[in-house]
């Protein structure tokens, strides 16, 4: 690239300017910047492959400058249609007729640390907005699988879960003129049973993937569209998901007949 092309970043935007006569100092005042502030502005130029990011008179650089640099270089790269120019801050000042060369290259390796700590940031945004990412599970079970206490407490109430929906079934088949019931509404209620017996059998032989039995149990639960039913397997997901959740609904209905 043999022509220089000079840039401001001004209001968190990249200002080019080429072929002029005006110095860095009359350009920024043309666009309305006050000439006080003229010793913060970060600006540079693009010449000989490199993209150059300084300020102040003596064209130093500083923790600021190199972070423009960071944020800013792949903005110009594009803007240049070039992706291979070099990143620098700072320009040595030699003897008049010298040429100027620049201080400190920015590495790839900044680069890659900058995207990483932006994903960081982004990602933690994200996570604060919508309770996970990426692969992470949406639903954070807070039981303790391994105590005693706990898994004794999740069989009977899983016992308690499966007689209720038994009862509902029962109830249902026997009402089924009055109320259209499929052979996919049958399969489910069958499944019910079949998932919550499956959960007992885990939650006594302690096994790790009895929890994830339980949530699949809900979710099937839910899907029959039964209004019974769906009331149990919210009931069981939030106790498979964290069992204070059902002593809250416990603490608020004893207040309430108090």
């Amino acid at each position: 690239m043999d022509n220089k092309i000079q840039f401001m970043i001004i209001n968190g935007d990249v200002q080019y300017l080429q072929n002029s006569t005006m110095d860095y100092r009359e350009w920024f005042i043309s666009l309305g910047g006050n000439p006080a502030d003229f010793e913060q502005v970060i600006r540079g130029f693009i010449m000989d492959n490199k993209i150059v990011f300084y300020k102040g008179l003596n064209f130093n650089y500083d923790q600021q400058v190199m972070n423009a640099a960071l944020m800013y270089s792949e903005k110009i790269k594009q803007a240049m249609n070039d992706p291979k120019l070099e990143v620098y801050c700072g320009i040595t000042i030699s003897s008049q007729g010298a040429k100027w060369e620049p201080v400190v290259k920015i590495n790839d390796s900044e680069f890659l640390k900058e995207k990483k700590e932006e994903q960081i940031v982004n990602d933690n945004a994200f996570r604060n907005q919508y309770g996970h990412i990426g692969n992470e599970s949406m639903l954070e079970i807070k039981n303790d699988y391994n105590d005693e206490k706990f898994l004794k407490k999740a069989i009977i109430v899983t016992i308690i879960i499966s007689v209720l929906s038994i009862c509902n079934s029962i109830f249902f088949q026997r009402i089924g003129r009055a109320v259209i019931i499929t052979k996919f509404d049958i399969f489910l209620s069958i499944l019910q049973v079949i998932l919550l017996g499956t959960c007992i059998y885990l939650y006594k032989q302690k096994n790790k993937y009895a929890k994830y039995v339980a949530i699949a149990t809900s979710i099937v639960m839910i899907f029959t569209f039964n209004i019974i039913s769906i009331i149990l397997g919210i009931i069981y997901l939030l106790f498979t998901v964290d069992q204070k959740y059902i002593q809250k609904i416990e603490n608020l209905v004893k207040k309430r007949n108090k």
